[in-house]
C-alpha cells in the first residue's frame, strides 16, 4: 500500500508540474500578443500623430488645398465625389481637413481591429466597433476613401465585408 501511495503522490507532483507547464506557455502567449499589439498600438498612434501635425499645419493645408484647386485628385475620387463637394459648399481646405480626420478615424478602427484579432478586446465592443465602421462605410466618399487608402492595413480587408452587408441591406 505504501508504494501505491508513493505513486499516487508522484503521478499528482508530475501532473502539477505538467499543469504549470502549460499554464506558463499559456502566459507567454498572451504576453507576446499583447506585446505585439502594444507595438501596433505605438506604430498607429506614431501615424496619426504625424496627421495630427499635418492638420495643424497651416502652411500643409494651404499647399494640399491648393493642389485641389489646381485639379490634383486621387485614383478613386470620382465625378460624383467632385459634385457631391460642390453641392456642399465646404472649401478645399475643408475637405482637406476631412480626409486627414478620415484617415485619423481608420487609423483608430484599424487598431482597434488589430486588438479584438489578437484576443485583447471583448467581442461585444468590437462587434459596437464594427456598427461604427459599417456606418462609416455607407457614405461612398468614406468607402472610395478607406478602400484606397495607402498603405494597405489589415482592416482594409473587412472592407468588402462590410459593404457587401450594405448593399445586401443587411
Amino acid at each position: 500500500m505504501k508504494i501505491e501511495t508513493k505513486q499516487l503522490i508522484e503521478i499528482a507532483g508530475i501532473t502539477g508540474v505538467i499543469a504549470s507547464l502549460i499554464f506558463v506557455g499559456m502566459q507567454l502567449r498572451q504576453d507576446r500578443r499583447v506585446a505585439i499589439a502594444s507595438q501596433y498600438s505605438a506604430r498607429a498612434e506614431s501615424v496619426k500623430a504625424d496627421y495630427r501635425t499635418r492638420l495643424e499645419s497651416d502652411s500643409f493645408i494651404s499647399a494640399r488645398s491648393t493642389q485641389w484647386e489646381n485639379g490634383r485628385r486621387e485614383d478613386w475620387w470620382t465625378e460624383v465625389d467632385e459634385q457631391r463637394v460642390q453641392d456642399s459648399g465646404i472649401s478645399w481646405e475643408e475637405l482637406v481637413a476631412l480626409q486627414l480626420d478620415g484617415k485619423l478615424a481608420l487609423i483608430q478602427f484599424d487598431n482597434l481591429y488589430f486588438q479584438y484579432t489578437q484576443g485583447l478586446l471583448s467581442k461585444e465592443f468590437w462587434v459596437g466597433a464594427r456598427e461604427s465602421l459599417k456606418n462609416a462605410l455607407r457614405s461612398p466618399a468614406t468607402a472610395a476613401f478607406w478602400s484606397n487608402h495607402e498603405p494597405r492595413i489589415p482592416i482594409m480587408n473587412m472592407f468588402d465585408e462590410l459593404i457587401a452587408e450594405i448593399e445586401s441591406g443587411n
